[in-house]
């Protein structure tokens, strides 16, 4: 892997497991996950897996928001 990709899959998963701020920092989040989710797609499954994380921590932030709770 090269030192370019090593540092855009880091700053992904940096991206990821910061809690977002504001809502509309979700749909950044959500970008990665569709990078992954293409390349699991292309390239066969990460073995770290990576798409399951990102759902998580997407889901993490949909809760903390409290978007899709019914409470709205």
């Amino acid at each position: 892997m090269s030192a370019k990709a090593v540092a855009s899959d880091e700053a992904g998963r940096q991206l990821l497991v910061t809690p977002a701020v504001l809502y509309w920092m979700i749909w950044r989040k959500w970008e990665v996950l569709e990078i992954y989710a293409g390349m699991d797609a292309t390239d066969g499954g990460c073995v770290d897996n990576r798409t399951v994380m990102a759902l998580g921590c997407i889901k993490a932030d949909l809760i903390r928001f409290g978007i899709g709770d019914g409470r709205e």
